[in-house]
């Protein structure tokens, strides 16, 4: 779909929602869970990885600041809480969220990252 199309939060719910070619979130549907994207890496090549509830992945999918190794980057460099506050922020800056096009003000925001 033309991006100019999903003007409403009910259109993208109604339309894409837990819908091929849509997304899936199992807040709403547990069972989509199971449609994960997963992976395999060897144990040796992995030193770090971080975990984030969708509130945090605004920083890459919403305001658009960096990528995921990006993102990945700024949360080792900066810390976990750096990367909320810096969300935090971008959220305030457009307060209706009418520039970057999401449902809500807020999201939860959680960050884990584990070192080894």
């Amino acid at each position: 779909l033309p991006r100019a199309s999903l003007t409403t939060d009910a259109f993208i719910d109604a339309h894409l929602r837990n819908k091929e070619d849509g997304f899936f979130t199992a807040a709403a549907e547990p069972s989509v869970a199971g449609r994960a994207v997963t992976g395999v890496l060897p144990r040796s090549s992995v030193r770090a990885l971080a975990a984030m509830t969708d509130g945090a992945t605004r920083w890459v999918e919403k305001f658009r600041e960096g990528d995921w190794g990006d993102c990945f980057t700024f949360v080792r460099k900066e810390g976990v809480a750096a990367l909320v506050g810096r969300v935090r922020e971008l959220e305030g800056a457009d307060v209706a969220g009418v520039l970057l096009g999401r449902g809500k003000r807020h999201d939860d925001a959680s960050v884990v990252l584990v070192e080894w």
